[in-house]
């Protein structure tokens, strides 16, 4: 349930949505008590906080205000039709259902230590229309994921998107997304290669990496991306190791057999990097903990469900992985992995931005990982 969750939020950034489908309840967030050990907490509305949010409302639609360690949320969906259920929620660095009102208005109020130096992007969704984006960067360390992700003519950076077979037998294909760096171009045997599930966000973080001054001449990212049949289970079912179901060996021997054919045609690179995000996270530790051979480390962001293998050398591995601050299940996943493989021999480098399970989270771990692969 947690990952078809994580998986429905992901709609919002270009996945299939499954909102409509009725398969799944966005849970609410904890109350704030002495009982809650959460991060994130809802507090009780007061009178006061009602009366100031219906003001803010009628004249703005709807309304957000990080005070501190508190957000507060107000929307008008009078007017509004709901796509599922019968309350709009919040997401998607805080993620939990608004609280009814009154007069179609509905609201929240959030806790989180240290808000204030969060970087947010957060829309009132399951209403139509939605609600306008609220960015806030309450950190000059960390950046904003862009919302516009067309690619600069200045950037250079060019991506070459084809259609592969997926399975021998099967009239699929599956789109592969590839930048080659300047140097990259001819011969890849100085190059790293970085293969990455969910390859439709790609050029998103190829723009925040441009964006942000980070070299790329050396580089090779493949993005594979998402079937375009079988919705949010085929995606759990290729990228998790979590069930006896063959779509995990298939992905698997697509992108290690059709894919890396393609790219690197029987040469070498100088190393190999899986990456990915959420369930694209586990798959990429999946990747580099069953086929050390094959990769010198990993790029994991925001990993969801994984289970350690019965055996799992990653001593001398390179592990760069991180998630938001914000996600809390996500957050004590990649700690836990952090932890594992550092006691395992491994290289380990954790980046936390102040986010939740979205791209801002995403983009500023990417940053960081590929400034340690210039090193």
């Amino acid at each position: 349930m947690l990952s078809r969750v994580l998986l429905c939020c992901l709609a919002l950034f270009g996945a299939t949505s499954c909102l409509a489908a009725n398969e799944f309840k966005l849970p609410n967030m904890p109350k704030c008590g002495a009982a809650s050990s959460a991060r994130q907490c809802t507090a009780a509305l007061t009178k006061a906080d009602v009366r100031y949010l219906h003001s803010q409302v009628a004249r703005k639609g709807q309304y957000f205000e990080v005070r501190g360690d508190t957000l507060l949320v107000g929307f008008d969906a009078s007017k509004a039709t709901l796509t599922y259920g019968d309350k709009p929620f919040l997401c998607c660095d805080l993620q939990t259902p608004l609280q009814r009102l009154r007069n179609g208005v509905f609201g929240i109020k959030i806790r989180s230590p240290n808000l204030s130096n969060a970087v947010l992007t957060l829309h009132v969704t399951n209403v139509e229309p939605r609600g306008e984006a609220f960015r806030y960067r309450g950190s000059e360390q960390f950046i904003l994921a862009d919302e516009d992700v067309a690619l600069p003519t200045q950037a250079g950076l060019d991506i070459e998107r084809i259609a592969l077979p997926f399975a021998a037998g099967s009239s699929e294909t599956r789109t592969v997304s590839i930048f080659r760096g300047a140097a990259c171009k001819q011969t890849i045997a100085n190059c790293t290669v970085v293969y990455m599930a969910d390859g439709q966000s790609l050029q998103r973080l190829l723009l925040a990496a441009w964006r942000n001054g980070r070299r790329l001449a050396d580089l090779v990212f493949v993005g594979v991306h998402n079937a375009d049949t079988g919705g949010s289970n085929r995606r759990i079912a290729e990228l998790l190791r979590v069930s006896e179901e063959p779509d995990f060996e298939l992905f698997k021997a697509f992108v290690f057999g059709t894919v890396r054919d393609r790219v690197e045609s029987g040469q070498a690179p100088r190393k190999r990097y899986a990456g990915g995000m959420s369930n694209g996270g586990a798959w990429a530790l999946s990747m580099l903990a069953e086929q050390p051979d094959l990769f010198d480390g990993a790029i994991v962001m925001s990993p969801a469900i994984w289970h350690e293998p019965a055996s799992m050398e990653v001593a001398g591995k390179a592990l760069i992985i991180g998630a938001g601050l914000l996600e809390d299940g996500m957050l004590r996943q990649a700690q836990k992995i952090a932890g594992l493989c550092s006691d395992k021999g491994a290289s380990v480098a954790a980046i936390y931005p102040p986010s939740g399970h979205s791209m801002n989270s995403w983009v500023n771990i990417w940053i960081g990982a590929l400034k340690a692969l210039e090193h």
